[in-house]
Order: C-alpha cells, then structure tokens, then sequence
C-alpha cells in the first residue's frame, strides 16, 4: 500500500452538484471494487467557494428565489433505475432533506411544492459534508479551497494544476466547473448582468426605472429581488394575487425578443416514477433514422416529436369528455400512421380545439395589433389563459400535458442531437430556433410566477407589453426603448438578464483561456458552428485542436455543453437520471485507467 506505484492522485475541479456526483462514484468505487483495493487513491477536491456542494445554488441567497423543479424530483444520490451503476451510496432526495430539516419546526413539506435555492444549495453541501464522512481505507480526500487557473503537463507524465498560490500535481483531472460567470462586465457602468443579484440593492433605488432583457427563469430571480426583498408582499384574494408594495421598488421594463415571457409550469400530477415513455418518436425509430445518416432535425426529427405532442394533447382533449372515446382514438391514431390527420378531424371536428404546434411555438403568428393597449390587453389574456391551464395540471390539460413530455423526452432528444448527431445547418436551427420555444413552453417557472408578475403589472411596477423586436438606444447615462408601436421609454440601468449559451473560446475565464492555449482541450464545433464549450468524447475526455483523446482529464456538466445537450440538471429520482448515468459512464472510465 506504501508503494509510490499505488498511490494514484485524482482531482475534481469544482465541487457542484456535477462534482458531487463524480465524487460520489469514486467514493462507491473505492468501498466495493475489489480491483482498487491495492490502491491508495489521494482525491484532490478543488473548488474556488467555502461551501463545497453549493454550486451556483447560494447558501446565502434570498429565500425568495425559488428552484425551478418541485423537491420531490432532486436528488444526488443514484437508485435502482440507473442502469449502470454496479455499486451506490444510497441518501435521501432533496423532498426527504427537506422533512429532516424543518421537521422540529412542524412545517410540513409538500413533495409537489418548489422551494428555495438557499434550501437546495444547503441540502448540496449537506449531501458533500456526509459524502465525504465515509471512512474508506484505500482513498484519501483533501479539500482545496482555491480557484484553478491553468493545468499543463509535465514530464512524468502528470498534470500541473495550478491555482493563484499554489500548484499541485494530478494523475487524472475531472472538470466539473458549471457555469462561467466571468464575461460579465461592460463599457457602460449601469448596464450590467443579473448575477449576482445582491449588487442591485447597493446601486438601484426606488426612484429609477429598470430595463431587463430577458423575459425567462434570470428575470424572476431579478424581479423577486427588486419586489420581495425589498418589502413588497403578496396577497391571495380569492384565485388570484395582489401586490401591495413597500414603496421601496423601482420602476420596471422586462422584454425579450419573442415578447413573451416562458409559460408556467402546469401543477404536478404525475407520481413521482412517471416519466412518459414516447410510442412515435421513440429510441428504436431514432436509431434507425441516424443509421441511415438522417441529421436534420427540423426534417426528420420533429415531425415525429409533433405527432407525439399531439396524440397526447388529442388524448388528453378526449378523455376530459369521454374516457373510451379517448382510448379509441389513441388506438386509431397510432396504427394508422397515415392517415393522422384525418383521425384528429374525425374526433375532434372543431379546429380551434385541436392540437397546433404553430400555436404554441408561436402565439403572435398571424396576429396584428393596432396598439400598445391592444397589445397589452392580448398579453394580459394570454398570461391568465397560462395560468389556467397550470391550474388544471400536467395529466388533466391538453396543452401542459403536451408540452410537459419535452422535459421527459429530452433524452431521446439528446439521442439525436448529441456529439455532432445534427448537420451544421441543422445545429443552428435546433439551438438558436427550436430550443428557445422548448425552452419557453417547457422549462418555465412556478406557476405562482406568472400569477405574481400579472399582480405587479396591475400594481404598475412592472411592464412587459413592449412586444418582440425592442430597439435598444445608449444616449449618455440612460437606455431608450423603442416597441413596435413606436413608443419609446427610457430606464436608468439596463439588467441584462438573458443566459446566453456559454462559447468557450469567448470565456474570459483564464482557466479556459489556459485550456485551450495548452491544447488540452478544444471548442467544440459542427463544421464552422462553434457551440458550447468543450469538445469530449462518449467517455467524456476532452479532445484538443488536434482531435486527440486526453485519456486523464474529463469534463462533465455545463463544460461539455454542445457536445452534449441541455446539461443544466440536477439528478432526478426514479427515472435512470442522465446526470447520475453519465457520471458513472466518466468515473467507470476513470477509475478503470488504475483498476489494472
């Protein structure tokens, strides 16, 4: 055991939840892996905040800000349904977290409810801080409370990780840093980025006007922060809110370019195991596609996605009214693949009741307004016909019942698109066109959300009615808006509250500048598309400008953003978790370079 040859050091930079997960793997590795017991593994923890675990998730944050999925579906820890997983340290999810800590308080906590980020970033750093109490004889963990700033090789065939003060060298590197955060400033002092929203206190008052690009989840947080942190309550009166103000609050524009903020979660209806399982564009039919070299997305994958979100909207629709009505249809409608069309007419006669993608991707097509106030009282409709529909739920209503299988297929959606699974043409459209709705139809916030911000409008703090296509102007200290209808405001400091998908060859982060100088790694590409950040393999090593295998540095989570889709999770329970799955696909791989 005292042999150099043994002795192997591993390292993972950044300690989020991305981080926890591969921790945990090594961990469970470590205790039942018979081929590592002659190891003596040093596993080197680097991460730039005191609170190991947190992540972006603030254990100081305001209590107002709240997560964007109900408790019952976070977890770290893995279960039976992660289909690779050999060996596991077991845990309780974030909804069983949350009964321990407020149970002296006799709060009780409701397994559909979402609650706030400061709670979910404690439950992170109390699934670390338990973590890494578990004595295992062959691995030894050591904290390092320092940012990274470069790794480069050396000649004994280690790594150099190099922090502000110090460098330390490593076998085997692990890169799960999240979010880059660092090209966040501006020429123009008042106009600034969102995070971190504690600054607004120190520089916005009561007397000026805001302007917020950005009408999605970032929005929330800063409309929250200018509204609720700053006294401002409120109230239920019968089935809606009201804002009764603290008289703290500034002024505030929100728009975006489509001119509409992201629709409401519909309420949770589904048990906690539920997941749809897709009948039309399934697994099987998606391999036979790629197989035969189809990657267009927009061409060949949609049509299959929009079949599926329609016989689930149609289903839902009939089964309102008539249960075996409903089943009829569903059995007609997928045996008779084509003849679709004429089955949705034939059961549902009347057009406006269908199903319309156009619709719902796009509710201002074919729509005009003469006015501002036209507009305004269209939007105004619009939210409370969202609201409605939340209300009746994720099962019960067409539209969220269909819009709500987005989130649950989303790996077969990564199935098609990810490591270079799309043409270049095609890679654009998916993520600068057909993400953005996804995103606005399906990934929205709490329904008590949208009830607030229609509260606030009619409180006159806030205005969203400027439309798409705002005109934004810089005239010395202030920020004019021009809508569509040609009326122009004017704001004192500009949020920019838009999360832009991170490029990595534009991170003024040094420690991916360094990255990619050094050529351990590359930004990712699909023909001349830089997208995300960077490029790994299905192992999750990154690949450098030469197209190499790194075979001792790893990347998991936002990093491998592009090559991978959609990596802003958190672990779900029950539903073989990609972020669980990918984690042990990475630490198997690790682990099996010394498990020799």
């Amino acid at each position: 055991m005292n042999n150099d040859y043994n002795k192997i050091k591993i390292s993972i930079i950044g300690l989020g939840s991305r981080g926890l997960n591969v921790l945990e793997r090594i961990i469970s590795h470590c205790i039942w892996d018979e081929k590592l017991k002659d190891k003596q593994i040093i596993l080197q923890l680097f991460n730039e905040n005191k609170d190991y675990g947190a992540g972006c998730h603030d254990i100081n944050q305001s209590e107002n800000l709240l997560v964007n999925t109900i408790c019952s579906q976070i977890t770290v820890f893995p279960d039976d349904t992660v289909k690779n997983y050999k060996y596991a340290i077991r845990g309780p999810t974030f909804y069983e977290w949350l009964k321990i800590k407020y149970k002296s308080q006799n709060k009780t906590i409701n397994p559909l409810n979402y609650y706030s980020r400061k709670d979910l970033g404690e439950y992170l750093c109390w699934v670390f801080n338990y973590l890494c109490s578990i004595k295992v004889q062959n691995l030894q963990i050591i904290k390092i409370q320092e940012k990274v700033i470069n790794i480069f090789g050396s000649d004994k065939k280690k790594w150099n990780i190099v922090t502000k003060n110090n460098t330390y060298s490593s076998d085997i590197i692990c890169i799960t840093t999240g979010h880059d955060t660092q090209n966040c400033e501006f020429p123009n002092k008042k106009k600034i980025y969102a995070y971190p929203l504690e600054k607004l206190d120190h520089i916005i008052t009561n007397k000026e006007t805001v302007a917020i690009q950005g009408l999605g989840l970032t929005t929330f947080d800063v409309i929250s922060k200018l509204t609720e942190d700053r006294g401002g309550k409120f109230i239920k009166e019968k089935d809606h809110l009201i804002y009764q103000p603290s008289g703290k609050e500034p002024k505030i524009i929100a728009f975006s370019r489509s001119g509409l903020p992201l629709n409401a979660r519909g309420i949770t209806q589904k048990e906690l195991r539920e997941q749809y399982k897709p009948q039309i564009f399934t697994k099987e039919k998606i391999i036979k596609l790629k197989n035969n070299k189809k990657n267009d997305f927009e061409k060949d994958y949609l049509p299959l996605l929009i079949e599926e979100m329609e016989c689930v909207y149609s289903f839902t629709y009939l089964k309102n009214q008539d249960i075996i009505k409903a089943y009829n249809f569903l059995n007609d409608y997928l045996r008779n693949k084509s003849q679709r069309n004429a089955i949705v007419k034939a059961y549902i006669p009347d057009e406006k009741e269908r199903f319309s993608w156009e619709k719902i991707s796009d509710p201002l097509a074919h729509t005009s307004f003469k006015s501002q106030r036209e507009f305004h009282e269209w939007l105004l409709n619009y939210l409370q016909e969202d609201i409605h529909n939340a209300l009746q739920g994720n099962i019960d209503n067409p539209t969220k019942a269909s819009t709500d299988i987005l989130r649950d297929v989303r790996d077969w959606i990564r199935l098609t698109v990810d490591h270079c699974g799309l043409s270049e043409k095609s890679a654009i459209w998916f993520n600068e066109v057909f993400k953005p709705i996804m995103i606005r139809i399906c990934v929205g916030p709490p329904l008590e959300r949208i009830q607030q911000m229609i509260a606030l409008i009619k409180a006159n703090i806030l205005r969203i009615d400027l439309g798409p296509n705002v005109k934004v102007e810089e005239k010395k200290e202030s920020f004019y808006l021009t809508t569509q209808f040609n009326e122009v405001m004017r704001a004192d400091y500009y949020i920019v509250a838009m999360v832009n998908a991170p490029i990595a060859k534009e991170s003024k982060d040094i420690f991916f500048q360094n990255i990619l100088k050094n050529n351990i790694g590359c930004q990712f590409h699909i023909g001349n598309y830089a997208l995300g950040e960077f490029n790994v393999n299905a192992n999750f090593n990154l690949i450098n400008q030469n197209n190499q295998i790194i075979k001792s540095i790893y990347a998991l989570g936002v990093p491998t953003e592009g090559s991978k889709f959609y990596t802003y999770i958190l672990p779900r329970p029950f539903v073989n978790s990609t972020a669980l799955f990918d984690a042990e696909v990475c630490t198997n791989n690790l682990l099996s370079q010394i498990a020799r």
